[in-house]
């Protein structure tokens, strides 16, 4: 989970309203860019079932939001994941 890196923590629910940390953080703005452009993912037949993979797991092997879930695509491709 991305609640482990500092730089990903968004805010304080004790501190302020959970609705005003998502409308204003600066990081789920990133998150929502990512999700929108995952140029890595065009070319891939499973990204309909896959949507990138895990991006804390992205991020914990590439430092790098963007980088594509490589278990994820590995697992998708050998067919051993099916979308229910």
């Amino acid at each position: 989970a991305m609640f482990i890196y500092d730089e990903y923590k968004i805010g304080n629910i004790r501190q302020a309203d959970f609705s005003d940390i998502i409308n204003v953080s600066p990081i789920i703005k990133k998150f929502v860019q990512m999700l929108e452009s995952k140029s890595y993912c065009d070319h891939c037949q499973n990204k309909i079932d896959c949507h990138g993979g895990c991006r804390a797991r992205a991020y914990a092997n590439h430092k790098n939001l963007l980088k594509p879930d490589l278990i994820s695509c590995l697992i998708n491709k050998e067919g051993k994941y099916e979308n229910n």
